[in-house]
């Protein structure tokens, strides 16, 4: 069923117009593309952020104004040019500290519908971030839900408990998801939960499909 299921982080802590939260990890969440009735794509904002502590290469350089590419499904997109903050956060070339895209940008990743493979890669300090970017249209079936305190028990436990290999979830849940998967819904996991804990997260949510 991973086809169905994403995970999203709207970073809800972070200050878009601000460059001053110091990344120690890197993370990416996944981006959500939605085709319009009259065919425009509209998407949800990517944030990407690459750690001090990632390797050797960003723990002796400076992160600040690094070249980054966006590749997807296999193919680098030319005409997109990201680069990064001083603190490791990645913003599209030339815009206000955002990385949204445009539906012009979006058009070039030549999306296939549902799940497609996305890169973040920075050359000059040995950085890949992987992410997914998911295109659907209006009339897809959605059910959005929270982690820590929803699908787990309690929001401590959840979040502890889960990276630690406890079982910390309601009973009956992860049936529960894969009869909505399976009747055609697409499962939106909301969190808030640091973005530098991404692949755990990924890890405890998806480790039995």
């Amino acid at each position: 069923y991973d086809r169905y299921f994403f995970y999203i982080d709207p970073m809800s802590n972070l200050n878009s117009s601000e460059d001053h939260s110091e990344a120690l990890y890197s993370g990416a969440n996944d981006l959500i593309v939605v085709k319009q009735e009259e065919g425009h794509l509209k998407s949800s904002p990517l944030h990407v952020m690459v750690g001090k502590l990632e390797n050797w290469e960003t723990l002796s350089h400076s992160r600040q104004n690094k070249k980054a590419e966006i590749h997807v499904n296999g193919q680098k997109i030319n005409e997109i040019s990201v680069e990064l903050g001083e603190s490791g956060i990645a913003y599209l070339e030339g815009s206000e500290k955002t990385c949204k895209f445009t539906e012009s940008q979006l058009e070039l990743m030549k999306l296939n519908y549902g799940q497609n493979q996305a890169l973040l890669v920075i050359h000059d300090l040995d950085v890949r971030i992987p992410f997914s970017i998911f295109l659907y249209d209006q009339s897809t079936k959605v059910i959005l839900t929270d982690i820590d305190g929803t699908i787990t028990k309690s929001d401590f436990r959840g979040f502890v408990g889960g990276h630690l290999g406890m079982d910390v979830h309601h009973e009956g849940v992860i049936e529960l998801f894969h009869k909505v998967a399976q009747n055609g819904y697409v499962v939106i996991y909301l969190t808030a939960r640091p973005i530098a804990l991404d692949l755990e997260t990924r890890k405890y949510l998806f480790k039995d499909l």
